[in-house]
């Protein structure tokens, strides 16, 4: 990507820990920040689709900055497409976990929801995301799981409070959806939807913004999502949070060249949470973009209150949203709005895949004036001097323990030379003697990086004590990375 300036491309290097998979804590203090009414934007990139994520919320403050220990976490994939058409699962898979073990805990609860207006028959076919059928199908996406199957994984290890919860139209799944005015008069044993007045969009149609009441599997509680809504039992709040953290993947919406939608992502990924598809009519069927980028910041502003947006672009699908062609991008973006997002990542992530004019949102296409719409109603920039980047790229960084190298008897007492290679990485390390992801004690600290080796007495630690036995590892680590090697100590 070429720099064009320093508020858009921040190379991030600092001090601190990233979480256990990458010991790296990003320092942002000397990097060249924009005004205070600049929009954030966090990117990772080049690490696997759990290392970019991770690093991608690290950078933007961690879990905890989003996320409180007993909230509800309503969790909103792309899920109508199959191949990188849907919201990678792996990567999603990554932010649960980063949830459920987030600083100082969590009791509360995770629940994808996802709303592909099809019928509940036709859903959970093998072609969409709750039961997508592994082989093509998962082509460009995480190979292992379906949606259901992730959740159904999660369940087999005891923790139930991951759930799904696969919407409908009322007129599709009247047994299981209702229409409601709040959660006061939700049917018993029914999920609700809440229609508002209708909104006029700038090109002076008409929608029907709405809003889901979702029924908890797992607590029983009444999910409200509207702004400021909540979470009921027994009539009553229970104090709870509500965080809704949507999922957009990348993609052209059109077949190797623009249609009338530019790229889809996190704008468009509202219309996947509402009840029937006028958001999707009252822009796209007259050839203006701009009313349905207008109608979601409506949503925004004034229906939903969106806790941030993660973009899983391990592939983007410059081609289409299903072609069996698409480029591995290995990217990952989060911004609490969807507009300064789109900006960024269509034009520094998808146009570099073919250098396609109708990527680039500097140009008057579809996804230029979808994203004018949206900002219009005071969500987001399309300014590029107003975002301000964090940016890490994880393949500058690495850090690998070269001896041992895995499988070795070393004798207790005697010297050896615990030697490693580093690319990226400036400060000091820890060395620690690890036996099943548990910290047995450090061996040294403060040890330069640049020595590249240290002189060990066999199971000797920093204390002075002495440790012997099998499964042990060596554990490297460092203020940008961490590496670790398989040893055994006789």
């Amino acid at each position: 990507m070429k720099k064009s300036n320093r508020r858009q491309f921040i190379k991030v290097v600092g001090r601190g820990t990233l979480a256990g998979w990458l010991a790296a804590k990003v320092d942002l203090t000397g990097a060249t920040r924009a005004s205070a009414a600049a929009h954030a934007i966090y990117v990772a990139k080049n690490g696997s689709p759990v290392e970019n994520v991770g690093a991608a919320i690290e950078l933007a403050g961690g879990i905890g900055r989003f996320v409180g220990q007993s909230d509800v976490v309503v969790l909103k994939p792309n899920g109508q497409w199959s191949r990188q058409g849907y919201t990678h699962t792996l990567g999603m898979k990554a932010l649960i976990d980063l949830i459920l073990a987030r600083p100082g805990g969590f009791d509360g609860e995770v629940i994808i929801a996802e709303h592909i207006h099809r019928t509940p028959a036709q859903a959970m076919g093998s072609g969409y995301c709750w039961n997508i059928s592994a082989g093509s199908n998962r082509l460009n996406n995480w190979p292992d799981m379906s949606y259901l199957q992730l959740v159904g994984d999660y369940h087999s290890r005891g923790i139930q409070r991951v759930s799904a919860l696969p919407m409908y139209d009322i007129s599709a799944d009247p047994d299981h959806w209702a229409l409601a005015t709040g959660p006061g008069d939700l049917p018993a044993n029914k999920h609700g939807w809440v229609r508002l007045p209708q909104y006029s969009s700038i090109n002076s149609r008409k929608i029907i913004p709405s809003y889901p009441l979702f029924r908890s599997s797992f607590s029983g509680s009444i999910i409200d999502l509207h702004r400021g809504g909540g979470v009921w039992q027994s009539g009553s709040l229970t104090g709870q949070a509500v965080r809704l953290i949507f999922l957009p993947t990348l993609n052209n919406h059109g077949n190797n060249t623009e249609d009338y939608a530019g790229i889809t992502s996190a704008v468009k990924c509202h219309i996947g949470f509402q009840e029937g598809i006028s958001l999707h009519e009252v822009g796209y069927d007259y050839g203006r973009p701009d009313a349905v980028g207008d109608c979601v910041g409506h949503l925004i502003t004034q229906v939903f209150e969106p806790t941030f947006y993660l973009t899983c672009a391990e592939y983007s699908g410059h081609i289409s949203r299903t072609s069996s062609t698409a480029t591995q991008t290995k990217t990952v973006g989060l911004c609490t709005d969807p507009v300064s997002l789109d900006y960024w990542m269509s034009k520094h992530v998808l146009f570099p895949c073919n250098n396609a004019s109708y990527f680039n949102p500097d140009n008057n296409n579809n996804t230029r004036k979808t994203l004018l719409g949206c900002q219009a109603k005071g969500v987001g920039t399309v300014d590029p001097e107003q975002i301000d980047l964090s940016l890490i790229d994880l393949a500058e960084i690495s850090l690998k323990v070269t001896s041992p190298d895995g499988g070795e008897q070393w004798q207790r007492g005697e010297q050896r030379a615990i030697t490693w290679n580093a690319t990226g990485i400036n400060g000091n390390l820890v060395i620690e003697l690890v036996r099943d992801n548990s910290v047995l004690g450090v061996i040294a600290s403060g040890v330069p990086v640049s020595a590249g080796s240290f002189t060990w007495t066999v199971g000797r630690l920093e204390n002075g004590s002495f440790v012997t036995g099998s499964n042990l590892k060596i554990r490297i680590r460092s203020e940008d990375g961490q590496s670790m090697a398989e040893m055994k100590i006789r």
